[in-house]
């Protein structure tokens, strides 16, 4: 290169090792992206972005509207979760006071059947010295009283029909017989005595029904 000649760049700059063939394009439309991007995120002027005095009371009772539900929809947040706790320990507690009502249901009627429990103790106790048997069957017949009793006043009471209708509801037929002197289809014998508690059965009395219209051979009593 001679003095005074001004120094001429090349063209072209020679490509570093491993640089592809479609880089100047690649370069090109990430420039052109990033013009794009600054155009749109670019902050507006203030003059644009501002609002016109007429609509700045609307704009104002807008955002007064929206912190007031944003408050609301707070408290309402907050009181259905303490609405979902409270169910929550209300059933934690029913299911606490069912289990207790399920063991200490019959606590009084326990109550009042332990001293029974207690005479018939002592009674077959007395059996070992007893010279009188009488006194012993006395004794007996008085604890049977008061068991009976106590289990009365609980509700429960025992089902010995008399001569009266068979009726499947608290009857339970086991055979029939023929008594000319009893009416059709009436009970003649209780064989074990039901149960009924507050007017619910609980097991029905096993009796002998009499049947007018049997034969000979079913006067044998025909079991069930």
């Amino acid at each position: 290169m001679q003095a005074g000649e001004p120094s001429q760049r090349p063209n072209t700059v020679p490509s570093p090792a491993g640089f592809k063939a479609g880089a100047p394009l690649q370069l090109k439309r990430r420039k052109k992206y990033r013009l794009r991007r600054r155009q749109y995120t670019t902050r507006p002027d203030a003059s644009v972005a501002s609002p016109t005095p007429e609509l700045q009371p609307r704009i104002d009772q807008l955002e007064k509207e929206m912190e007031e539900l944003r408050t609301a929809l707070s408290d309402s947040e907050e009181r259905l979760m303490r609405s979902r706790s409270d169910l929550e320990n209300q059933r934690r507690r029913f299911l606490r006071e069912k289990d207790e009502f399920r063991k200490f249901a019959a606590e009084d009627l326990m109550r009042a059947i332990v001293p029974a429990m207690d005479h018939f103790g002592l009674a077959l106790q007395s059996l070992e010295n007893a010279a009188d048997v009488s006194s012993v069957r006395q004794g007996v017949t008085m604890i049977h009283r008061e068991l009976q009793s106590v289990l009365e006043q609980a509700g429960l009471k025992s089902i010995i029909p008399g001569v009266v209708p068979f009726d499947p509801q608290v009857h339970e037929a086991v055979g029939m017989d023929h008594d000319a002197s009893k009416p059709d289809n009436h009970v003649l014998v209780v064989m074990r005595p039901g149960w009924e508690l507050n007017g619910r059965v609980l097991r029905p009395a096993l009796v002998r029904v009499n049947k007018m219209s049997v034969s000979t051979a079913e006067e044998t009593a025909v079991e069930i």
